[in-house]
């Protein structure tokens, strides 16, 4: 999936992975919190993600086990 500066997406779901849920929850990411993408590198990896207020640089690989919902304006 590729992700574009200022778009908007929805968590509505987190990894199974228990590790990874824990970590990602103490970060902001629940099920509803909003997600806002910034910047990313010029091969598209990492991408910068907003979320509460507070800015976090993902691996792509680590985005695709996160189930999102582009939210529409």
């Amino acid at each position: 999936m590729k992700y574009r500066k200022n778009s908007r997406y929805i968590v509505t779901a987190l990894p199974k992975d228990e590790a990874l849920r824990i970590r990602l929850e103490n970060l902001g990411f629940t099920e509803g919190a909003e997600i806002r993408f910034g910047q990313t590198a010029p091969l598209g990896n990492p991408v910068i993600a907003f979320v509460r207020g507070t800015s976090y640089a993902f691996r792509l690989s680590t985005l695709e086990k996160i189930d999102l919902r582009r939210q529409e304006f």
